[in-house]
């Protein structure tokens, strides 16, 4: 895919470590069953949304693609506030690693 971005997203374990109260980390063993396929599926793994941060605003990600160096691709699925500043907006795709991601949800 070419036209992925790869924007510079925050590592959730440094901010988790910093800010405990409101910024989390999921286990190993959520992000396995994340991305644990479905029997009978013909899709890699079931629908899974991720929640990353790009400087001070927090977005989900609808997973697409699982890399074989592990990054991810997915497209932005929120209407972001701070375009302006990040140049990132709903319906981009993009690539993250797994220590992006704050939260998961499917």
């Amino acid at each position: 895919m070419s036209n992925v971005h790869k924007p510079q997203l925050e590592n959730a374990a440094e901010i988790a470590s910093r800010f405990p109260e409101t910024f989390t980390v999921p286990t190993q063993e959520q992000f396995t069953e994340a991305f644990a396929t479905e029997a009978g599926s013909t899709t890699p793994f079931k629908p899974v949304y991720f929640e990353v941060c790009c400087g001070n605003e927090r977005f989900w990600v609808q997973a697409i693609d699982i890399m074989p160096d592990g990054e991810i691709v997915g497209i932005i699925d929120s209407e972001l506030a701070n375009t302006d500043v990040h140049n990132l907006m709903e319906g981009m795709f993009i690539s993250f690693k797994q220590e992006n991601i704050y939260e998961i949800n499917y």
